[in-house]
């Protein structure tokens, strides 16, 4: 019987070592068949014979325009358009991956990327701003850019806040649209967008949305999406911008009765645009729940009678008796609300020296005939704030915080003292941001005044004066 000698271990080692290298090769040699078949199909692919500006005119139609307007959004939620598909959505990312000369062809037209759409989740923030500084670097200063962002279907989202108003690429962004997931519990929106942007909405939640914050969109835009908004509770919109009335881009058209929200209870806009606000004065009407209204026209290169005084008197006499607190900049006539008896607490925000003394003229009682004070100015008011915004001076002053000099004092006290005498009882002052220099006399008189029983508070900077107490 013939004997087989068995194979050592180290010989069964290296035929597996051997074996294992083997088909690493034929792999290998395999995957580069298959390139090279494919380096042969497209060599032989007629499209490769075209010139790169043949292919960018292929792919300027492929790759539709990007821009979004409202005009270009379906009448019909369940419509679909072109924007709304995967393979137009993100074509031109496809035909960047088809090979190397396609891609420097399509990186070489800034136009397919000056619109970019995004979807946002709950984790994906970072890589999708990373998507969008990337395909904006692309677009080589083109102006003007676009940006929609689609939120996910399921996304559980109670409150969105969004800031677009710096930046490099942010300086040419022109529109932005937003597809938010109509089954959220959203409650709360609030956009600061760049100067001049437009914004397009085409989908929301408008029926959950209890509170809108927006800043620098148009107030024409505003207006279109707030109608949508039945269960809104809270408006804010922040519209001051360096435009003068004659800017072509922000036309006043508002020329019908605009009947806002009816569980609306707090409304406020600041805006430098006098033809604004005075067809808002003209055509606002609000529901019986308004309990706050805050209004703010900050331009001081317009003078202040470009407001119509009319308009704005016949809105504050429209206001409903529901209407308690009303927030006022100094560039609106206070005649218009001076003899509203249901407002209890005002707050005027200063922007001059010359805006506080008109303000004391309207706080003294005028004289009647008979020479006798009567209160017939601000009947209702128990609680007057005057306040300015922090870190600008309007008022002369001597130490911080601003103090102001001895005769607005005087003028003040002999203010005060004129309401009580005509009958007024309780009356509350607060100063936000600056603080009156009472002198000593004064300070002995306002004391007297409470020895006397009338209830008089002065608060500076939120904190009662201690010499009153």
């Amino acid at each position: 019987m013939h004997h087989i000698p068995e194979a050592s271990p180290d010989a069964i080692s290296f035929l597996r070592d051997r074996a294992h290298q083997l088909g690493l090769i034929i792999t290998k040699s395999q995957d580069e068949r298959v390139s090279l078949l494919q380096q042969l199909n497209s060599i032989q692919s007629p499209i490769m014979s075209l010139p790169n500006e043949t292919l960018s005119m292929i792919f300027e139609l492929v790759c539709t325009p990007r821009h979004v307007t409202q005009h270009d959004l379906p009448q019909n939620p369940q419509e679909s358009t072109v924007e709304e598909t995967i393979e137009n959505r993100f074509s031109h990312f496809v035909l960047s991956a088809v090979s190397s000369r396609w891609r420097a062809v399509v990186h070489g037209m800034p136009q397919l990327w000056s619109f970019v759409e995004l979807s946002v989740g709950s984790m994906n923030m970072r890589t999708r701003s990373e998507i969008l500084n990337w395909s904006w670097s692309l677009t080589r200063n083109l102006s003007p850019l676009g940006l929609a962002l689609r939120f996910a279907p399921r996304l559980h989202l109670e409150a969105i806040s969004l800031k677009l108003d710096a930046g490099p690429n942010l300086n040419l962004l022109d529109t932005i649209n937003l597809k938010l997931p109509e089954g959220a519990p959203l409650q709360k929106i609030t956009l600061s967008l760049r100067l001049g942007m437009n914004l397009v909405v085409s989908k929301a939640p408008w029926s959950t949305i209890t509170s809108l914050n927006l800043v620098y969109v148009r107030i024409g835009v505003a207006l279109r999406i707030i109608r949508d908004l039945s269960n809104l509770v809270r408006f804010r919109l922040d519209n001051v911008i360096a435009d003068n009335d004659d800017d072509s881009q922000d036309l006043v058209t508002l020329a019908a009765p605009v009947s806002l929200p009816k569980r609306l209870e707090v409304y406020e806009i600041s805006t430098a645009h006098a033809g604004w606000c005075n067809a808002l004065a003209r055509h606002v009407f609000f529901s019986s729940e308004l309990k706050e209204i805050r209004w703010y026209y900050l331009n001081r290169r317009m003078a202040m009678d470009t407001l119509n005084a009319d308009s704005m008197q016949a809105f504050f006499s429209r206001l409903p008796l529901t209407v308690k607190v009303v927030n006022l900049s100094s560039g609106i006539n206070l005649r218009s609300v001076r003899e509203n008896p249901n407002i209890e607490e005002l707050s005027i925000l200063i922007g001059s020296v010359g805006d506080l003394d008109l303000i004391l003229q309207h706080l003294r009682p005028r004289e009647d005939p008979g020479g006798q004070l009567v209160v017939k100015t601000f009947i209702g008011v128990k609680k007057f704030i005057l306040r300015q915004k922090p870190g600008i001076v309007v008022v002369p002053y001597t130490i911080l915080p601003p103090k102001l000099r001895q005769g607005y004092s005087i003028l003040l006290f002999r203010a005060l003292k004129a309401r009580f005498e005509s009958g007024e009882k309780a009356f509350c002052l607060e100063t936000q941001h600056f603080v009156f220099d009472w002198p000593l006399e004064m300070k002995m008189g306002l004391r007297k005044l409470i020895k006397d029983g009338y209830r008089l508070k002065i608060v500076e900077n939120k904190e009662p004066v201690s010499w009153l107490l």
